[in-house]
């Protein structure tokens, strides 16, 4: 590619990680700080390279040392030159995508001992997980950082799959020249030259959120049981530990904590792959009187003639509730084949979602569940359980 393609190219690719339009920023020469208004720099990270233009003395690529707490500022490697302290309105900042371009790319799997605690994710020992190794450039200069996510080119094996459990990107643990440590545990590779990274994209606070819980769930599973083949079926699993409670064998509740996070990641991917229809749904939430109104009719008609307790219940009605009978049944006619779900309901009527509020309600319900149906089997033999 030439050199104005090139550029291009770069140019269509920074729209999709990290830009700001022409704005007033503010230059600290002598401590190599950027100072906006509060938020501005959000999408900006530590260690993170971008390229200035609109300024008098600073236009060039920068390598962000610090982010403040409220994103108004952040400090640079430097060195920041006096001429615009005040800023012209015309500044602008651009991330561009880290990108490897074609290059010789290793792929060597190690169990981590003792690894820095990363936030969020918290602790890693003892996890396999996968490095990208390369022998020249450095990943570092590229602008990786802990936290992105990548995307994999030109291996044989290991080019991503949207139906497995990794998903089309490799969460970024470590970085450092030679070495990109990633979340998934991929298959050995040694590279031939036309292999390739690319950092994905910001998907916004919402998805960003949920990659981020879907991380923490596969560090959890996958302590637990590495070998996603291994795991048993979520409903079998449940079948089995309810037999157990009713006929007083020993329980053991670890196969199905382990199911059950492998089962929320896969929830959690099937959602975002039906993000657009949550998204008509907080829609109609925040802004469709009648859906709300729907509701409320709904709420009112389960009550009768109490005209009292209706009217109350009216008044109980709030967003969630909508929001969640938008994705559940939109049209409000109970029939699943109009509602949005992530996966089917099983025998027991347990709707699988990715919502984290939503994922600690069905544990309670679970829980319940399991008591009532070993309360009604003991009942018909020995008494309840207690």
């Amino acid at each position: 590619m030439d050199r104005v393609g090139a550029r291009l190219d770069q140019n269509f690719r920074a729209v999709l990680f990290a830009q700001i339009v022409s704005i007033q920023i503010e230059v600290e020469a002598g401590s190599n700080t950027f100072r906006a208004d509060e938020d501005t720099f959000e999408d900006f990270e530590e260690g993170m390279l971008f390229t200035t233009s609109g300024f008098n003395a600073n236009n060039g690529v920068f390598k962000i040392v610090s982010v403040s707490a409220n994103h108004d500022s952040i400090v640079v490697d430097g060195p920041l030159a006096a001429g615009d302290e005040f800023g012209n309105g015309d500044e602008q900042l651009v991330a561009y995508v880290p990108d490897t371009g074609s290059m010789t790319l290793d792929i060597v799997n190690v169990t981590l001992t003792n690894p820095p605690v990363l936030p969020v994710l918290g602790d890693l020992d003892g996890l396999s997980v996968s490095n990208f190794v390369r022998t020249t450039g450095s990943f570092v200069d590229d602008g990786f950082v802990s936290g992105q996510r990548v995307s994999a080119f030109g291996f044989d094996q290991n080019q991503g799959d949207p139906d497995d459990n990794d998903g089309d990107f490799y969460r970024v643990l470590f970085v450092t020249p030679l070495t990109l440590t990633v979340l998934s545990e991929l298959t050995p590779e040694a590279g031939d030259g036309d292999e390739r990274l690319i950092v994905q994209g910001g998907r916004g606070r919402p998805i960003n959120l949920f990659l981020t819980v879907r991380d923490g769930l596969e560090i959890a599973a996958r302590l637990r049981e590495p070998d996603v083949s291994m795991v048993g079926d979520l409903g079998q699993l449940l079948g089995d530990l309810l037999d157990d409670l009713v006929q007083g064998n020993p329980t053991d509740v670890g196969p199905v904590i382990t199911s059950y996070l492998y089962n929320w990641i896969d929830e959690i991917e099937e959602g975002l792959r039906n993000w657009g229809e949550f998204g008509l749904g907080l829609t109609n939430a925040l802004f469709n009187a009648q859906a709300k109104r729907d509701v409320q009719n709904e709420a009112r008609r389960t009550l009768g003639d109490d005209t009292e307790r209706g009217a109350e219940r009216e008044e109980e009605v709030g967003l969630l509730d909508v929001l969640i009978a938008e994705l559940d049944d939109p049209t409000l006619v109970n029939t699943l084949a109009n509602g949005f779900e992530f996966s089917p309901r099983d025998k027991q009527g347990l709707l699988e979602a990715d919502g984290v509020k939503a994922r600690f309600e069905q544990l309670a319900a679970l829980f319940d569940f399991i008591l009532a149906q070993a309360n009604t089997a003991r009942t018909s033999n020995s008494g309840a359980l207690h």
